[in-house]
């Protein structure tokens, strides 16, 4: 080929080149921002704030905080951490809390010598970016992930309960960074319930199945809200009524007893030898296929009429396969729900009927619904 021949394809090569790179930088490479001045602020535009009067409300009378959050996120809580999870978003941020050991000033000091020893790490006074009751904040850029990845930190010292409440996120768009702005502004710092937090270790403290114990007067107002429950080893996601005022006069509830093979859920009921029992219980069992629970139950055979199963039925909820039944036990009906999971079955059931029959299997079914098998 002569040269005159080869230039013009030079040409080409080189135009393209050109085209690509400039197409490249244009929508596949993202800033990354390497210090806190370099944060933006979200758009003030009112059309870009979403509405949040049908936002749910998430309420943590142990650590004394609640915030809004949009329908269809999800909340899971570990310890003292609870994390806060959009749908199909790989990324979460979470609220925390913990003891403060010294004083506010103190840990103040503690905090810039901590982010600024980091390479990287930048301390940035709580006069940049206050949301809420949220003050100071330190910033991380996480190199490791492509695109605007800041790591934002805002801490809450409350001085006069020994508490630290602090918020991480990461910042990597201007719409979520309003949303989770939006999320933190609506958190608020509860009044001390001075009530005694009724876990179940305290249960057996107080509970002594005397005739005291059947005065005690625990109220069973209607739900307010629902925390996430899940359980990887069982397999299972499931939203937990809950209702922060349940309880008495003398104590209040967490939102659920968990246990090896099961939870204890709703409010707190007397029982029989004035025993206290939290209303609804969920049972890990044995995978069963939905024929054989079917037979299993169809098969029950007692001669005492307190000892029963009627009116087994069979339905779909969410693709899931169901099996309700009524169980005649001693002086109660209890309505019970049975979910076919992989790694194991989810029996739902009230520990002894405190609405119709009916209202408790509509009751059970809505809890059904919030049901995700995982793994």
């Amino acid at each position: 080929m002569t040269k005159k021949g080869i230039a013009p394809i030079l040409v080409l090569v080189i135009v393209l080149t050109v085209v690509v790179g400039f197409l490249t930088f244009k929508y596949f490479t993202l800033p990354i921002y390497d210090h806190p001045a370099y944060l933006p602020t979200p758009s003030t535009n009112q059309s870009g704030q979403e509405d949040i009067q049908d936002w749910e409300t998430y309420r943590n009378d142990q650590f004394g905080f609640e915030f809004k959050y949009p329908s269809g996120w999800e909340i899971w809580e570990s310890g003292q951490e609870v994390q806060i999870l959009q749908k199909d978003q790989p990324f979460d941020f979470s609220i925390k809390t913990s003891t403060l050991s010294e004083n506010k000033d103190k840990f103040m000091d503690k905090l810039r010598s901590t982010v600024n020893q980091v390479e990287g790490q930048s301390f940035m006074p709580n006069s940049q970016l206050q949301i809420g009751v949220l003050e100071t904040i330190a910033i991380t850029p996480d190199n490791s992930l492509v695109g605007k990845n800041i790591q934002v930190e805002l801490y809450s010292i409350l001085q006069d309960k020994n508490q630290v409440i602090y918020a991480s996120f990461l910042y990597f768009d201007d719409k979520r960074l309003q949303t989770i702005k939006q999320i933190l502004s609506t958190l608020t710092l509860l009044e001390e319930d001075s009530r005694i937090m009724l876990t179940y270790e305290k249960l057996g403290e107080y509970n002594k199945f005397s005739s005291d114990d059947c005065k005690e007067d625990f109220n069973n107002d209607n739900l307010t809200t629902y925390i996430t429950y899940k359980n990887l080893e069982k397999g299972v996601e499931v939203n937990i009524p809950y209702n922060h005022s349940w309880g008495s006069n003398r104590f209040r509830l967490p939102p659920f007893y968990e246990f090896d093979n099961e939870i204890w859920f709703g409010p707190m009921l007397i029982g029989e030898a004035c025993s206290w029992d939290r209303a609804y219980f969920m049972q890990f069992k044995e995978q069963e296929q939905l024929d054989k629970v079917i037979a299993r139950l169809e098969s029950y055979n007692s001669n005492d009429q307190y000892d029963q199963i009627e009116n087994i039925q069979r339905l779909t909820i969410n693709g899931l396969n169901v099996i309700k039944y009524e169980y005649i036990g001693g002086l109660c009906s209890w309505p019970v729900v049975e979910v076919v999971g992989r790694k194991y079955n989810y029996e739902l059931a009230s520990t002894c009927s405190i609405k119709t029959v009916d209202d408790e299997f509509k009751f059970l079914e809505e809890i059904v619904r919030t049901i995700k098998l995982i793994n």
